[in-house]
């Protein structure tokens, strides 16, 4: 005889502690993960269409309005580097010293040595004495030259020097002219004479040390001179400042 012995189900009772299996189910599953990184992007209005767009696009779908941050933009970088370049030159130059304005070259009115305050210094006679800033110029005396090599006359003026500055003063011939009898004005001669002999001042820049004195030689072409003249400034020619010296003229012989 055969028995049919039915199985009975197995019923598992747990008890209320934290088993094995419970850790695990703690564990978060895969597909809780977004389906794509777009699903994480925050949902924006476009501020000119009103259009519903993901907030990292950089323009919007809808009416094209570029939606990037300003400082992400081309034309906010060109504004700084314009801005830094700038201030970079206005430093460089605010650092370079500005330049010294050109004092504008005036010429000094000659004194005269000796007499009263305000003589003229027009047609002084040969031997007297000026002032210019505490240089004295006295003319001592003019003669005969050597004979030029085209047979013409030629006459010497001496002058002579004393620097009472403090400092050094350069002396120029060119500062020097002579005057003729039909008012004409003539620089300081540079020649050879009848014997091929070099002639010309004996200073073109000579530097006058201060307390010292200096004889200068000066030769002028012909035997029609009536003037010498001086100009207080090398630089700045003024007629008015213009000191001279009356040449002496020989009188013509009276007949018997």
């Amino acid at each position: 005889m055969v028995y049919n012995k039915r199985r009975r189900p197995k019923q598992l009772h747990f008890s209320d502690g934290q088993s094995r299996f419970d850790s695990k189910r703690e564990r978060p599953r895969k597909d809780a993960q977004p389906l794509s990184p777009s699903f994480s992007r925050k949902v924006m209005h476009c501020r000119r269409c009103g259009g519903r767009i993901v907030s990292n696009v950089d323009h919007c779908p809808y009416c094209g309005k570029n939606l990037r941050p300003v400082f992400m933009r081309l034309w906010f970088w060109l504004i700084i580097v314009i801005l830094v370049a700038a201030a970079v030159t206005y430093t460089i130059f605010r650092e370079i010293p500005e330049p010294e304005p050109i004092q504008p070259v005036l010429s000094s009115k000659p004194v005269v040595v000796g007499a009263k305050e305000g003589t003229s210094f027009k047609d002084l006679s040969i031997g007297t004495t000026i002032d210019v800033d505490s240089l004295l110029i006295t003319v001592t005396g003019i003669e005969e030259g050597p004979i030029a090599k085209d047979g013409s006359a030629v006459s010497i003026v001496t002058a002579l020097f004393s620097n009472k500055r403090a400092d050094s003063t350069t002396l120029f011939s060119t500062q020097w002219r002579i005057e003729r009898t039909d008012g004409t004005l003539d620089d300081t001669y540079i020649g050879t004479t009848a014997d091929d002999e070099a002639i010309s001042s004996n200073f073109e820049a000579y530097q006058l040390e201060p307390g010292k004195q200096f004889t200068g030689r000066l030769y002028f072409f012909g035997d029609d001179l009536v003037k010498v003249v001086f100009s207080p400034n090398a630089l700045d020619y003024n007629e008015d400042n213009l000191a001279t010296w009356s040449i002496p003229q020989s009188q013509p012989a009276q007949d018997q």
